[in-house]
């Protein structure tokens, strides 16, 4: 791997992250899927790359450091505006659950 490619699958890790947080419910399946295999790719092409001379630039490394941060942070940004749908689910769901029951007499 080389630092196109590096450059490329942290592109596609980004544009993974908008398409999910676009993306319906039964869609995003498929789109974690690529998305995980994105970031073991990211992951192994760092990896390959730390044992270049990449790996003795200070400028280099202190760029991909802030990469990882910032696609980490586009991940939780997601990750917590699906909890807070799933938290709303749950409330719905629980509310549903209380009117069943007292229409059932309960």
């Amino acid at each position: 791997m080389n630092q196109n490619q590096l450059n490329q699958v942290s592109q596609r890790i980004s544009e993974l992250l908008k398409e999910i947080e676009q993306a319906d419910v039964e869609h995003r399946d498929p789109l974690l899927s690529q998305l995980d295999e994105q970031i073991k790719a990211r992951k192994a092409c760092l990896s390959e790359l730390l044992t270049t001379e990449l790996a003795k630039d200070p400028n280099w490394l202190r760029l991909q450091l802030d990469i990882s941060r910032a696609l980490a942070a586009q991940a939780k940004a997601e990750l917590a505006k699906q909890q807070q749908q799933l938290g709303g689910y749950r409330k719905g769901r629980k509310q549903v659950s209380v009117y069943q029951n007292i229409e059932l007499g309960k």
